[in-house]
């Protein structure tokens, strides 16, 4: 059986991947990514750029990254589309970001 995890994230950035400002919530989303198969990060576009006190996975890469991300600059989707990072869009609306 395939387990997949989606997990929440108050920071996201480059140099320190996904993070969060309490370290208990690091260690069990860490123990999660590597029990699961697949692992999500979801976040809104306010995350991007923020640093939170503890990282707990570093950027997933090579999938489809789709463009224009509202609230994210153009210079922030350049750095991360530099390094492959993998950013889906969903809609407040719920329809496809593809």
């Amino acid at each position: 059986m395939s387990t997949a995890q989606f997990i929440g994230t108050s920071g996201i950035t480059l140099a320190h991947g996904f993070s969060t400002p309490d370290s208990l919530d690091a260690q069990m989303k860490q123990a999660m990514i590597r029990i699961a198969d697949k692992s999500y990060v979801l976040s809104d576009s306010s995350k991007f750029g923020h640093n939170c006190m503890v990282s707990f996975a570093q950027m997933f890469r090579n999938l489809p990254y789709p463009s224009p991300i509202p609230g994210i600059s153009a210079r922030t989707l350049r750095q991360f589309r530099q390094h492959d990072v993998d950013i889906r869009v969903i809609p407040a609306n719920g329809a496809s970001g593809r």
